[in-house]
């Protein structure tokens, strides 16, 4: 995507701009994970059956705040089916350009 822009100016503000967007989502990321440090520093959820793998601690936390919130929890896992959807929608289209330009040309021409 970098390579998109027309100069090297807004090359260098695109950079600049990612830079800090990646720091907002790691910050943010890291918020969540003292939040459910804080939330189950006494009592650890797998040790007590509560989930049976570590990457159900997050999706249980939520169900447990949601609980009186209808559709909080729907809104949650639509909201990661739609990240993780578009991550791969992005991986498609970068290895189908890819194809197309190595190999589908070289064999039109």
């Amino acid at each position: 995507r970098f390579i998109a822009v027309a100069t090297l100016k807004e090359a260098k503000a695109v950079t600049l701009w990612a830079c800090v967007g990646y720091i907002v989502v790691k910050a943010l990321t890291i918020l969540v994970g003292l939040l459910l440090y804080a939330t189950y520093y006494d009592c650890d959820p797998v040790a007590v059956k509560i989930v049976q793998k570590p990457g159900q601690i997050l999706p249980n936390f939520v169900m447990q705040v949601s609980r009186d919130y209808p559709g909080l929890t729907g809104l949650f896992i639509s909201g990661v089916l739609s990240a993780a959807l578009s991550t791969m929608s992005a991986c498609l289209n970068t290895v189908s350009g890819t194809l197309y330009e190595d190999f589908v040309r070289f064999v039109l021409r």
